[in-house]
């Protein structure tokens, strides 16, 4: 028993039969029901990550090969070796924190904290510090266990203007 199939012109024939090609749609979207229910929008939750990624010289990840003795290649990813760690900046007498390679380290102490920053273009004052200064190591000797206050009042710095009129007037 031996299956033929069918000739080309035949499945030409069936498909200029067919509801699509002779253009009367109406049978043919008649199953799709046009009143669905309307969801809220999905929100797109992304989790906050770091990005590893030295602060100073901007060294990423390096994508790789590891071959086996039978040389079959499978991808793997060369990780920058990242330390969060302080350095002491002479100028500004402050401590600054940065997310650098190991490599980066060994550049800041053979260069300074100043001419690697000058080197890779880097500005230093956008980094999160900690004062040191003398004047802030006298101060936190003699006052242990207070917190600074700040000299400005803060205390109504949410009053609007047109609040803060009426109570002047008053």
């Amino acid at each position: 028993s031996v299956t033929l199939r069918p000739a080309v012109s035949q499945k030409m024939q069936a498909s200029r039969s067919s509801a699509f090609s002779t253009g009367d749609l109406s049978g043919a979207f008649s199953r799709i029901s046009l009143a669905r229910p309307v969801s809220a929008p999905k929100q797109l939750v992304v989790p906050v990550e770091m990005k590893r990624v030295c602060s100073m010289t901007g060294k990423r990840r390096n994508n790789a090969m590891s071959v086996s003795f039978s040389h079959i290649r499978t991808k793997k990813v060369q990780e920058v070796n990242l330390q969060t760690k302080k350095f002491y900046w002479e100028k500004e007498k402050r401590m600054v924190k940065m997310k650098v390679a190991t490599s980066t380290i060994k550049t800041i102490n053979k260069y300074g904290l100043e001419a690697a920053a000058k080197k890779y273009g880097m500005n230093l004052y956008k980094l999160p510090w900690t004062d040191v200064s003398e004047n802030r190591l006298k101060w936190l000797a003699e006052h242990k266990g207070e917190k600074p206050v700040s000299k400005k009042n803060r205390v109504n710095q949410f009053r609007t203007r047109f609040k803060q009129k009426a109570e002047a007037s008053a």
